[in-house]
């Protein structure tokens, strides 16, 4: 080639500078934050699927143990005529009556919903001497015992007194008319009594009117209807535990199906 040398003036020859180039490297840039549910799958609606599910369970849980517990009640406590009744406890008195607290029966008209849940009530009495017992509106109680020595208590398990001061009555309660049912002996006695709406008081004492009153007395209901409730707790309580159950494992189901899409984004 011609001429055998040349003078380099500083200048890049372009063949030489377009085969000096070397290609460019592309360097990808970080990759961001997994989503959160690639990374722990507790998203929001899990974590409240978990929530629903432990409180279903929990109701779940009590309606289950208070239908068994009313049903062997009503498998087991009834009496041969099929009254639940309570134990029997001694109520005595110095006074002249012993009368129970206000009972209040209000069903705002839908007076069927006593025979229905309640049914008929018994109260039975045992006692040496001839003894009173009555049910009575509370009202006209009040008015027959004004300023007369009597004790009210407050329950019948354990019971507690709570004296009214006063004398003796005017008349032996047979003689009052006021009385809704009533029986008047000794030994073993059985009032039954068909609930209705309003306000009332039992009354225990002497058949003559006299002073220091004692008998043993058990009170009791049908409640006819308490297998139902007890069979209608469990049917319930079996749904909510089966609802609890599959909130729950929904939740996890979900979770860890996140956790290996996360995995083999990562991977």
């Amino acid at each position: 080639e011609y001429p055998p040398f040349r003078l380099d003036q500083g200048g890049a020859d372009p063949a030489t500078a377009e085969a000096s180039k070397e290609p460019e490297t592309v360097v990808a840039a970080p990759a961001g934050p997994a989503p959160a549910e690639a990374r722990g799958g507790w998203t929001a609606g899990r974590i409240a699927l978990v929530v629903v599910g432990v409180v279903a369970a929990i109701i779940a849980f009590a309606m289950l143990v208070g239908g068994c517990a009313l049903v062997a009640v009503d498998q087991t406590q009834r009496d041969a005529d099929g009254f639940l009744m309570s134990p029997s406890e001694d109520f005595s008195s110095a006074a002249y009556a012993v009368v129970s607290e206000e009972a209040e029966l209000d069903t705002e008209g839908a007076e069927w919903a006593l025979d229905a849940f309640l049914g008929t009530v018994r109260i039975r009495s045992e006692s040496e001497r001839p003894v009173f017992v009555g049910i009575g509106p509370a009202s006209d109680v009040d008015r027959y015992l004004d300023g007369v020595a009597h004790d009210v208590v407050d329950h019948l398990e354990d019971p507690d007194y709570s004296r009214q001061r006063g004398g003796a009555p005017r008349s032996p309660p047979a003689e009052q008319s006021f009385w809704d049912e009533s029986f008047t002996g000794s030994g073993e006695q059985t009032l039954e009594w068909a609930p209705e709406e309003g306000d009332w008081r039992v009354v225990l004492m002497n058949a003559d009117g006299s002073r220091g009153v004692s008998a043993e007395m058990r009170i009791g209901a049908k409640l006819d209807s308490l297998l139902w409730i007890g069979i209608g707790l469990l049917v319930v309580g079996g749904l909510l535990t089966a609802a609890a159950a599959l909130a729950i494992t929904t939740a996890v189901r979900r979770r860890r199906g996140g956790a290996r899409a996360g995995s083999g984004a990562t991977a």
